[in-house]
């Protein structure tokens, strides 16, 4: 059981933003597993199934809903339970158990999937093999957050916003520092240390109501 436990915090760590942002919401973080609950390893699905409910139950958090779905340790029917976790607001996937199930799931770009092979080889992209050591665990989010995460589009595209918003309200501020900053707070050695100082107390609400209004 320990290795989902290390699997479900693997989870919170790989996709901290919407771990935060549904905690914020007050929602669920549903979490989809594929394992075989049919079929000649129906054993094996259920018992992943069972150490995964009890992990979340040891992890002690009522912001993490698991959803099982079978695969019968076929290519075909996992994609079609994969459609359905994604149709049910899943965004991870634990599972599948087998290589050969991996096969169609590139064809949903939306889903990540944390697969248990210890095969690391020809992976479909949304795919993170969770069942190597850590080491290669590691490298595979690196290059997994660097790809959907840091590099995205829309996170590139809020970056820029946000240096905009800064780099907007420090000329604005610098003009006349007296209207935005409490006299008293402002280091008439360093005026531009002060200005900086009073937009990094600002909320990101703040920031931008101030800047939209000061167009």
């Amino acid at each position: 059981m320990k290795k989902f436990i290390k699997i479900i915090y693997l989870v919170i760590l790989t996709f901290p933003l919407l771990f935060l942002n549904l905690a914020k919401a007050s929602e669920k973080l549903k979490i989809g597993i594929l394992a075989p609950m049919t079929g000649p390893n129906k054993n094996l699905g259920q018992s992943i199934i069972k150490s995964i409910r009890l992990a979340v139950k040891d992890i002690n958090s009522n912001l993490i809903e698991v959803i099982p779905r079978d695969t019968s340790s076929s290519p075909e029917k996992t994609l079609q339970s994969a459609y359905e976790l994604k149709e049910m607001g899943v965004r991870i996937v634990i599972g599948p158990i087998f290589y050969e199930n991996l096969i169609y799931l590139d064809e949903i770009d939306d889903l990540t999937f944390l697969s248990l092979t210890n095969k690391t080889l020809d992976l479909p992209k949304n795919v993170i093999s969770a069942g190597v050591n850590s080491t290669s665990q590691l490298n595979t989010i690196k290059r997994f957050l660097k790809e959907k995460m840091y590099h995205h589009k829309s996170v590139i595209q809020k970056t820029s916003y946000g240096k905009r918003v800064i780099k907007g309200l420090f000329l604005k501020i610098n003009k006349n520092p007296k209207k935005y900053i409490n006299i008293n707070n402002i280091k008439k050695s360093d005026i531009d240390r002060s200005i900086c100082d009073f937009i990094a107390g600002m909320t990101d609400r703040f920031a931008i109501n101030l800047y939209n209004k000061s167009k």
